[in-house]
């Protein structure tokens, strides 16, 4: 098992967190463990991206489903994606529990991720995030990720949730973007602070001039704004963006994905949490 690497200072007390979980989780308590099926799944599906590019690819559970622990065995082609690092998704940061986590590529192409809350009295209610994983684009091709074993616990943390499914997804690594023999680089995003509350900068490199359009999408894949649509030269910008859609409203806290459309459409993708 890992290291509990949980922060205390981004948790709610444990007492509100509690009584959020039982109110949100009474309706279905009573269903779990038992025939309901539970369908997992990833986000983005079947993802491009580009070759040297590192992104964020997340487990969703889309159900009110109540989980004390999260276990799975994901098996990838580790010679067109190298596996970096994986943690618990939205759900631990919105509940503000503890937990002890772990992360572990137990044979080349092979990982196990999980994590057990803390505690009791407390766990976590779908739907949201459940486990993010950050991979990196190595050689061009279709990486396949698939399931070996996936489990859930409900509430007392004993009883595994049964059916509990999650479909295979790919991962397209897509060396079109690389520029050769003069000196620039490829595309590259990210954003910075992050986690943010409310602002955060979007800084990018494009190879070449051309339009640029930076769309912000939340883990249901729901586009909630544009972040930026406009020409550029050739170089590095920062964008700044206060975490507001395209009418101005402020967003809730929360994952978001920023996909950045370059010249050429070449695009990347990056990974931002925005805090209460």
């Amino acid at each position: 098992m890992g290291a509990d690497r949980s922060n205390p200072s981004r948790h709610r007390s444990v007492g509100s967190a509690v009584a959020g979980v039982v109110v949100v989780g009474l309706a279905v308590l009573s269903a779990l463990p038992g025939s309901a099926t539970v369908d997992l799944r990833w986000a983005p599906a079947d993802t491009t991206i580009d070759l040297g590019d590192t992104t964020v690819i997340s487990v969703l559970v889309d159900d009110p489903v109540a989980i004390r622990t999260f276990e799975a065995w994901i098996a990838f082609d580790d010679t067109i994606v190298s596996s970096v690092d994986g943690m618990p998704g939205q759900l631990y940061m919105d509940t503000g529990v503890r937990l002890w986590e772990g992360f572990e590529e137990v044979a080349p192409g092979n990982w196990h991720g999980y994590w057990v809350v803390m505690s009791n009295t407390d766990w976590t209610v779908g739907p949201g995030e459940l486990f993010a994983w950050t991979i990196t684009g190595i050689n061009a091709g279709t990486c396949p990720v698939t399931t070996g074993d996936l489990r859930l616990w409900g509430p007392d943390g004993e009883n595994l949730i049964a059916d509990v499914s999650l479909a295979a997804t790919t991962v397209i690594v897509d060396d079109s973007s690389r520029v050769p023999d003069d000196g620039s680089t490829h595309l590259a995003f990210d954003c910075y602070p992050n986690p943010f509350n409310p602002h955060t900068e979007l800084r990018f490199i494009v190879p070449g001039s051309g339009k640029v359009r930076i769309d912000v999408f939340d883990l249901r894949g729901n586009r909630v704004a544009t972040a930026f649509d406009g020409w550029v030269e050739q170089g590095s910008l920062t964008v700044p963006w206060d975490a507001s859609d395209d009418g101005g409203r402020s967003l809730a806290s929360g994952v978001y994905l920023f996909r950045l459309t370059g010249p050429g459409a070449i695009s990347t993708t990056a990974r931002g949490v925005l805090l209460e």
